[in-house]
């Protein structure tokens, strides 16, 4: 029931605002950051349970039971609620928020999706303008057709296969995963598969004449590229269900950066030469750190 309260906009913003009102009293340090900052504390650590609660927490109920919750279970679940609201606040008057990279990202998103609302549909006109204005994004992948022979280690004879190899030899080298001919592989699946220096060096070897030894994270590859398919525009339609989404996405990334612009002059942003990093930061730092590590695992 708690997670329910905290995605509403209203406990977001205590969040966001106590934040901001801590952040106020320690930069300024002025007699009104103080006054600022006791009156957030005082909101933090006043829990108000009205009507309007104890409706959300029997609506709650009821979707979870099938029936209203009687006047025992009434007050079961208010007094549940306040238990959780009350670590909620501590977590709060805490400044938890401030060096939790999650709960910061938390909020960004939260209030990024407050901000941006939900957009109405485009008309077919504005989406195929959005079509030709972003016309570099609705291409198709690069292609490269090639043979391969592969070698898991380096072969002490390496030029001298090369030179076989030129020599119109047949040559069977180890089995690779993928097989020995690659026909029409796409540009994403060859990065991926191979690496972006190999697909670099596929993009700049001649047609029909064997190259390599080049190396890949599964071993050593000598290589003929036979074909390779360069990127063409997509067809609107073959891509209009990707436009709706893209259009979509822009119209809100645009409502965000408005909004963001119009509140800019609201903080002040300091510019710190001295290179040193507040406990509160670095901890912030670190926590974001740990994210994107999780996140890449």
């Amino acid at each position: 029931m708690l997670d329910r309260l905290i995605k509403e906009p209203l406990a977001v913003f205590c969040l966001a605002a106590a934040g901001i009102f801590a952040l106020d009293a320690v930069r300024n340090g002025g007699e009104s950051s103080e006054s600022m900052a006791e009156a957030d504390q005082n909101a933090v650590s006043t829990i108000v349970v009205n009507e309007a609660v104890v409706d959300i927490l029997q609506e709650d109920f009821e979707w979870l039971e099938g029936r209203q919750p009687n006047e025992e279970e009434t007050e079961q679940i208010v007094q549940e609620w306040l238990n959780e609201e009350i670590v909620f606040r501590e977590a709060l008057r805490q400044n938890m928020h401030l060096s939790d990279g999650k709960m910061r990202a938390h909020l960004i998103e939260k209030v990024r999706l407050l901000w941006a609302g939900v957009p109405d549909a485009p008309s077919e006109e504005d989406l195929l303008a959005f079509y030709m204005d972003n016309i570099q994004e609705y291409y198709s992948e690069t292609r490269v057709s090639f043979d391969q022979v592969f070698y898991a280690e380096q072969p002490d004879n390496g030029d001298e296969l090369l030179q076989r190899l030129r020599a119109g030899e047949d040559i069977e080298g180890e089995r690779y995963w993928l097989g020995d001919n690659m026909s029409d592989y796409a540009a994403s699946i060859l990065r991926s598969s191979f690496g972006g220096e190999f697909f670099t060096a596929l993009l700049e070897a001649p047609l029909e004449t064997w190259m390599g030894p080049y190396q890949s994270p599964r071993g050593y590859h000598y290589v003929k590229v036979s074909g390779v398919q360069q990127p063409q525009p997509i067809a609107y339609e073959a891509v209009r269900d990707r436009l709706l989404q893209d259009w979509s996405d822009a119209m809100l990334f645009n409502r965000v950066a408005e909004r963001t612009e119009q509140i800019r002059d609201e903080f002040d942003v300091v510019y710190d030469s001295s290179g040193e990093v507040s406990s509160s930061v670095e901890a912030l730092l670190a926590s974001a750190r740990n994210l994107r590590e999780e996140e890449g695992h």
